[in-house]
């Protein structure tokens, strides 16, 4: 089978491209397939790609058994390319996630974004991000008490509050903004940590690496004060994950106290149901099942 993935980018270190990278990864490592990767732009990501054996393509071929698209960028590239068309969405709000009409068929990333769909008449199929569970992995077991954080956040704010948090419970913070100090192989400092402070897909990953989990952000997009659903458990991953583990199920909004009721929530017992639950649930094998039976 041919297929076609493309993104509105594969240069820097975003979720989307995290997102492209892991799937064309996938895609490629099966022997009865031939993937192509495009992007208008071409970057980190796509050398990556190229180093891994994929063909990164300047402009498509004529014709793919079947097409994956990111973004509404990148659609106008493939309109008249045959082959069956499947734009996944992957936010509600974004210029960029909107569906284009037309297209064969769609994937939601979350209950949120098809509800979004469905609102606009289309119907879709939801597929969560998928992780590298074999990339994404426990290399150093997590402490019985909580000793380090890392916070995904670009926030100045939420940093700011985690650290005085931490401070007072002599817990270590490291601050990994993708912006000013971004790496590749992120797992590591993942692997560092007892306990990740993200969103979305650095949740999924920290989730598959067996941390504790704290569902908490400021995103620029959304006029705010950080809003989170906390530290993730058996009892709220299911709600949180409608909504892309963004913190906008419950939109509780966090200052320091709400932060230090979380962090003394700390269950070391956590990082292996973490585990468990994105091999069952989020693995990336699982997830190109489900893409590649879509055509059928």
């Amino acid at each position: 089978m041919k297929i076609l993935v493309t993104n509105n980018t594969l240069g820097g270190l975003g979720g989307s491209e995290t997102y492209a990278y892991t799937l064309i990864k996938e895609l490629h490592g099966r022997d009865d397939i031939e993937v192509h990767a495009f992007s208008p732009q071409i970057g980190l990501i796509g050398s990556k790609l190229k180093n891994i054996g994929v063909n990164v393509v300047n402009k498509p071929d004529s014709s793919y058994d079947l097409i994956l698209a990111s973004h509404t960028s990148t659609i106008p590239y493939i309109k008249s390319i045959k082959g069956f068309k499947v734009q996944t969405c992957h936010g509600v709000y974004p210029a960029l996630e909107q569906p284009y009409g037309g297209l064969d068929g769609y994937v939601s990333i979350s209950n949120e974004v098809y509800n979004h769909l469905k609102n606009k008449r289309i119907d879709s199929t939801i597929i969560h991000n998928g992780i590298d569970c074999e990339r994404f992995k426990i290399t150093h077991p997590i402490n019985k008490e909580l000793k380090s954080v890392l916070s995904l956040s670009h926030s100045d704010l939420l940093n700011n509050m985690l650290r005085s948090v931490c401070v007072k419970h002599g817990v270590k913070l490291i601050c990994l903004n993708k912006y000013t100090n971004p790496i590749f192989n992120v797992e590591d400092a993942i692997n560092e940590v007892d306990m990740v402070v993200t969103l979305g897909r650095g949740a999924y990953e920290s989730m598959a690496c067996g941390r504790n989990v704290m569902i908490l952000d400021k995103r620029p997009y959304i006029n705010k004060p950080p809003i989170g659903d906390g530290i993730l458990t058996e009892l709220n991953i299911e709600n949180s994950l409608k909504n892309n583990c963004s913190g906008r199920f419950s939109n509780r909004v966090f200052g320091e106290k709400e932060i230090e009721e979380e962090i003394i929530k700390y269950d070391y017992t956590l990082g292996e149901f973490n585990r468990e639950y994105a091999l069952k649930n989020l693995n990336i094998k699982m997830q190109v099942d489900k893409y590649l039976n879509l055509k059928k």
